[in-house]
């Protein structure tokens, strides 16, 4: 397992992770899909009059031209792209009937054994991730990668681990092992007790959990933009989300919470669950896009239990972009980031562009000493660059070192 960002928890809480490459490249680098960064590199080797076939880079050597130049000459893409389809592999197209993003992806039939080898923490947590995505059965974009990823790292150094994710009526069943109906409880929307369907399964190894309310939300074919209206949905689920933790005794040390449309949880559980029955756990809010506010009207969060009139400040949940506006509305990112006990974001540099730029910028620097930047990493049981069949060109971790450091030498 080789999940480089370890355990996305406050560094009190979090166990010492580690992240080793033993995989070596072997491959020539000479398909379409490096032409565009070729040309790139080519341009600034050739203004500085180097020659890129000088440099012998470790355990990869670029095959495709010996002498990088400038000027690629279409007849050379042409081929390229000839023997890609030689080899079977069938480009993406804009002509395409169906994208390529809404095809089939690969699952995964991942065995218990993958945390041979692995070290196991001492300090052993129970974290429940809630999350509105989560690879391969809700996966629009990276976040649910790196749901599954994490959840996977963390269950092989002997961590428990479940994973909250809506039951999208387009989830693919069959994906699911083991699938079955614990329990069916109630969750409060708009003066009424709605009845949920609780159910347990298992994904790509990892418990997972799908909450499924008796009305019309999450109901549609894509996992967004369905019929219903989306902020009124994941507020229900954020709230379902606890009350299933309340009602089936559930106490996690860290409850894990991803991008806007969970922001809200940490208001329910700060302000409303910790007064019941959830003591023990402390919330961890990780941004994976911080252009996504999850604008709120204090109506709406009314609607779900809370006083939305009360999260309208500053300091808490207003969207700064409004203020002086009326009416004023909230923003539950902002909100998710004032009241979870640590934020994360995907890398260092990314913490840096947020603490610098954007709407949000003025909360997480009121926040900086509960905000990390903890660089994403990949599973390579699921996703291995240097194996994966679906790619034309084989590459490890080295690879890319080596291009920054020549670039770094002679460049820079």
């Amino acid at each position: 397992m080789d999940f480089t960002s370890g355990l996305s928890f406050p560094s009190s809480l979090a166990p010492n992770g580690s992240c080793n490459s033993s995989n070596n490249c072997s491959s020539s680098f000479n398909h379409r899909s490096c032409y565009n960064n070729i040309s790139s590199k080519a341009n600034l080797l050739k203004k500085q009059s180097y020659v890129f076939s000088k440099y012998q880079l470790r355990n990869f050597k670029i095959q495709c031209v010996p002498r990088i130049e400038a000027q690629l000459k279409a007849e050379q893409l042409e081929s390229s792209e000839a023997g890609c389809e030689s080899d079977g592999l069938q480009w993406p197209s804009p002509n395409d009937e169906i994208p390529f993003w809404k095809g089939d992806f690969p699952s995964w039939d991942l065995s218990s054994d993958a945390s041979a080898g692995v070290e196991q923490d001492s300090d052993l947590l129970h974290i429940v991730h809630v999350t509105a995505e989560m690879a391969p059965i809700a996966k629009v974009g990276g976040l649910g990668d790196v749901v599954t990823g994490l959840g996977r790292a963390c269950l092989n150094r002997g961590h428990k681990v479940d994973v909250m994710i809506p039951f999208y009526e387009c989830i693919p069943k069959h994906c699911i092992n083991e699938l079955a109906l614990v329990k069916t409880y109630n969750s409060y929307h708009d003066g009424n007790w709605v009845a949920c369907n609780a159910y347990r399964g298992e994904v790509s190894g990892v418990p997972v959990i799908l909450i499924e309310p008796s009305n019309h939300f999450f109901k549609g074919k894509n996992i967004y933009g369905g019929s219903c209206n989306e902020l009124d949905a994941y507020l229900f689920f954020s709230r379902a989300c606890l009350e299933w933790m309340q009602v089936n005794g559930t106490q996690p040390d860290i409850i894990h919470v991803h991008e806007w449309q969970t922001g809200a949880l940490p208001l329910f559980y700060w302000d409303m669950y910790h007064f019941l029955s959830l003591q023990k756990p402390r919330i961890v809010l990780t941004i994976h896009n911080m252009e996504h506010y999850g604008e709120c009207r204090q109506e709406q969060l009314s609607k779900f239990g809370l006083d939305g009139s009360a999260y309208a400040t500053e300091d808490k949940a207003v969207d700064d972009r409004t203020v002086g506006h009326n009416p004023e509305r909230l923003s539950l990112l902002k909100g998710g980031i004032v009241y979870s006990n640590a934020i994360v974001t995907v890398s260092p540099t990314y913490l840096k562009e947020t603490l610098c730029s954007g709407w949000l910028s003025g909360a997480l620097m009121r926040n900086r000493d509960k905000y990390s930047g903890i660089l994403n990493g990949i599973d390579t049981e699921m996703w291995n660059p240097a194996t994966d069949i679906y790619l034309p060109a084989k590459f490890d971790g080295n690879y890319f070192c080596d291009v920054v450091e020549v670039l770094r030498r002679h460049l820079l």
